[in-house]
């Protein structure tokens, strides 16, 4: 097992781990929208590190975060029709 320095805890690296791209597919969204996610939702997860490759955050945080936002669907918000 590898261990990774994260903000100030030890934490275990391995697949409960996932980098913006993998939060993207969860939430059924791009990278840059994760991006806007975590800066538009206060509660959004924290990153548990910042590596040379990015943020990384623990699965199970993003899934509950997905949960308790069940209205929030993937993706873009359609377009009104004209």
């Amino acid at each position: 097992m590898q261990y990774v320095k994260t903000f100030g805890k030890m934490g275990v690296m391995g697949s409960e781990l996932v980098g913006v791209s993998e939060v993207g597919g969860l939430l059924g969204v791009s990278r840059q929208r994760v991006d806007q996610l975590a800066k538009a939702y206060e509660d959004f997860p924290a990153p548990v590190a910042e590596l040379a490759s990015g943020r990384v955050w623990r699965r199970q945080d993003i899934k509950a975060w997905l949960k308790a936002h069940p209205q929030r669907s993937p993706g873009r918000p359609k377009a009104p029709r004209l």
